[in-house]
């Protein structure tokens, strides 16, 4: 029987996040783009999930700053 799917997930650096030291920030190539999930592991066990688009991949997984930031 061949084995499930695996989503790997690879961490991501955050700043900026004032009382959130200890969020969970990750990110998992899947195609056209990445999940990104935000967790809280304490209190509530809240977190989020969202998709970014990024068909090449080409996100490092950083902010985009004004001098990087795509035209739209």
């Amino acid at each position: 029987m061949p084995g499930k799917p695996t989503v790997a997930w690879e961490p991501l650096s955050q700043h900026g996040l004032s009382g959130h030291s200890d969020c969970v920030l990750r990110r998992a190539r899947v195609p056209g783009g990445w999940l990104v999930l935000f967790h809280e592991p304490h209190g509530r066990e809240s977190g989020s999930l969202t998709f970014y688009p990024d068909p090449t991949h080409l996100w490092d997984g950083g902010s985009l700053t004004p001098v990087n930031r795509p035209l739209r």
